[in-house]
């Protein structure tokens, strides 16, 4: 291609290429534009191509594609002129089109199959398929393949409400190892691994809850093996490997490796520079053997033709860890304005037991210092670690629109590493089956809203369902939360930890609750957690529907650590499941410092037995909380009113007035018709009007007292 002014006359270089008798060139750059168009190269003057030699050839919008050249290689190209043209005359401008770098024009083949009726016999290595319709051409592709390997003998039993697994026989091994939540599937149903007691005994995360004993079910573990195959007819291929179990309904994926291919295609669009270069993919399945990925890319977008229609598809065992390089499966380094969107990533990491002493950490999508980046309409599937992950310093990352399943771990995150990650906007995705947060943002602000999550297994504080760690700004709102599942002590299902300042801002709003249940450790695990939160946090417009808690005493919301900002809870909706062990509304814990929560009206469907439970931090917005004393009594900072029952000496002692410091606190004590005897009100600090006592003799009298900070004012005696 010439993109300057150009002799046309023999045989010359051009964009990096030697050029011979015959080979065609597009001229853009001709001083005289009428001179522009198709030439065939000749050992003298140029002649014009034959489909574009004459003015009807020319016609508008004409595409002319390069194929050569370093830097115009696999460019498109249009005729810009309008009609009407006459060829020598008219000029002729050429305008680049959309830069699309299809990685079939790179070699990519696309031709990657996924079986699930695999069958094996122990000690051969012939796979057999009725569906695979295997052809000579597969010989020496790359194979990955699940095939059950050592498998458990005898059976097992799992107690209706137990988290202990029992087996009979040499059952589990010690490399079901906890810490990588290995799993388990018993009659259909996976568990997570969180212990191995013994060769008999696993403990499981979540017990089932149907009534009954699951039992009479043999466990195998799935050994994932990557080989090559030989043809041997439509139906069978050798492999690499000898199988050591005869086994069917095997699930095996072969193809063409296409990592060069696309990585090419990825390569050249970054050195494109044009700012929106396209890298496309066909309606296939693409198997790929490394992490792919652009460093210092502008504008670049990776695009299928839908999610579930164009697969990335890894086809390395799990136990292969990547090679120094991108970090993720499709990653982005120090780009901006780039984007993914349109496809399928899929890590390959089987759900079944895998038997891995340490597995590998394989990311799916992963930015690394870049800005204004996308993730739109991708689907992410069997990651061993975060499956969609801004690691630092990502401004302005948006993820909207995505399926993210099957994970072993955070499903979406912007890492909390401090290195200014802002801007965050995480809408519209559906997310399940995985250990670890669904949504997991360490940002200094981000917007979280509308997605529907199901089923997580976090294990740590500040990691719920949707944890945010340490931001100033965030808006939780619209949610769906569904099966949320944790033994960890202090997990919410939206878990609030160390907003960062004091103009911290935190909304959790209109977000849905359903089936938060199975483990609430230790009666600290609740719906909503806050700990260590500075600023502003409101919970407001939530409904916490059928909720339960294997163990005594969990929580709707739950409030901990020296949050030193202001909470506001207040209008939200929860619902108890029948049977359940949540005693406790709202819990604030007495290391919140005073003053730190307010509480409005909120509704219990059923009631619960203690619906606030509340620390010197808190105090009730619109409603006032009502003891009885029938002799000595000690008032707690969040008591506003005591009606005195009993009939005789009754002593009522106020709190220490200096838990209020800014002051305004009011409490009544009233004597009842039934004491007609005298009620001494003291106080725990200060005095009340100077006086270190007052009294109440007869029935049907009353004081009112507020606190200015260091005492105790009389404002009413009725």
């Amino acid at each position: 291609m010439a993109t300057q002014n150009n002799a046309q006359y023999g045989v010359q270089t051009l964009d990096g290429v030697s050029l011979a008798v015959g080979d065609r060139v597009l001229c853009t750059g001709q001083t005289l534009a009428a001179g522009n168009g198709i030439f065939i190269v000749d050992n003298e003057s140029w002649r014009r191509a034959q489909d574009m030699a004459t003015s009807a050839d020319c016609v508008p919008g004409t595409h002319v594609y390069v194929s050569e050249g370093t830097l115009f290689k696999n460019t498109d190209w249009y005729l810009q002129t309008a009609s009407p043209i006459t060829l020598g005359t008219t000029a002729l401008n050429f305008q680049r089109s959309f830069p699309d770098y299809n990685v079939h024009r790179f070699g990519a083949v696309g031709d990657g199959k996924t079986i699930t009726d695999g069958a094996t016999t122990a000690g051969s290595a012939i796979l057999t398929s009725a569906t695979a319709a295997f052809t000579a051409a597969d010989t020496g592709k790359p194979l990955l393949i699940n095939m059950p390997s050592n498998p458990a003998t005898g059976t097992v039993a799992l107690q209706n409400g137990s988290t202990i697994v029992n087996g009979t026989g040499t059952q589990f091994l010690t490399d079901f190892s906890a810490p990588y939540y290995e799993a388990v599937m018993i009659n259909g149903v996976l568990y997570t691994v969180t212990n191995v007691i013994s060769d008999t005994q696993l403990t499981v995360r979540y017990a089932p809850t149907s009534p009954g004993i699951i039992s009479g079910l043999t466990i195998y573990r799935d050994v994932q093996t990557q080989t090559t195959i030989t043809y041997v007819s439509a139906t069978q291929v050798t492999m690499g490997v000898t199988a050591t179990t005869t086994a069917s309904g095997l699930t095996a994926t072969y193809g063409t490796d296409d990592t060069t291919a696309i990585q090419a295609a990825m390569t050249a669009a970054t050195a494109d520079g044009n700012g929106n270069a396209r890298v496309t993919f066909h309606a296939k399945m693409y198997i790929v053997s490394e992490n792919l990925g652009v460093t210092s890319a502008a504008g670049v977008t990776i695009e299928g033709a839908g999610m579930d229609r164009t697969i990335i598809k890894d086809i390395r065992p799990s136990t292969v860890n990547p090679s120094a390089g991108y970090g993720g499966q499709l990653s982005f380094v120090t780009c901006r304005n780039c984007q993914v969107r349109d496809l399928t990533v899929d890590g390959s990491i089987p759900e079944v037991v895998v038997a891995v002493t340490t597995p590998a950490r394989r990311k799916g999508i992963f930015f690394d210092a870049s800005s204004d980046c996308k993730v739109y309409r991708v689907k992410t599937t069997r990651h061993r670690h975060e499956s969609i992950y801004a690691h630092h310093d990502c401004k302005n990352w948006h993820v909207f629109e995505c399926v993210v399943t099957r994970t072993n771990s955070n499903a979406i995150n912007l890492n909390s590493d401090g290195t200014a990650c802002e801007g965050c906007n995480i809408s519209n995705n559906k997310i399940d089956s995985f250990a670890g947060s669904a949504i997991l943002v360490g940002a200094l602000s981000a917007v979280i809203i509308g997605n529907d999550c199901t089923f997580v297994a976090p294990g740590s504080v500040g990691a719920g369902m949707i944890g945010v760690d340490s931001s100033a700004r965030a808006i939780i709102a619209n949610n769906i939360l569904h099966d949320f599942i944790t033994d960890s002590a202090g997990v919410g299902a939206i878990d609030i930890y160390g907003a960062v300042n004091d103009h911290a801002c935190i909304n959790i709003v209109g977000n849905v609750f359903t089936n938060i249940q199975s483990g609430w450790h230790a009666g600290t695990g609740a719906a909503v957690s806050l700990n260590n939160v500075a600023g502003t946090t409101f919970v407001t417009g939530n409904l916490v529907d059928d909720c339960t808690a294997v163990v005594a005493g969990g929580k709707f919301v739950n409030i901990a650590g020296a949050n030193t900002g202001k909470v506001h809870v207040a209008g939200n909706t929860f619902n108890a499941r029948a049977g359940s062990n949540l005693t406790v509304g709202i819990n604030v814990a007495s290391t919140v410092p005073a003053g730190a929560v307010a509480i409005g009206p909120n509704h219990y469907s059923p009631a619960v037995t203690t619906p606030y439970a509340l620390g010197a931090a808190a105090a009730l917005l619109g409603m006032r909380r009502t003891v009885s004393s029938t002799g000595t009594t000690a008032l707690a900072a969040s008591d506003d009113d005591v009606f005195v029952t009993a009939n005789g000496a009754v002593t009522v002692t106020l709190p220490d007035p200096t838990l209020f410091s800014g002051g305004g606190k009011r409490i009544m004590v009233k004597n009842t018709s039934a004491q007609t005897g005298t009620t001494t009100i003291g106080t725990a600090a200060g005095t009340i009007d100077g006086n270190t006592t007052v009294s109440l003799a007869g029935a049907n009298l009353s004081y009112t007292v507020e606190s200015d900070g260091s005492n105790w004012q009389i404002v009413a005696k009725v």
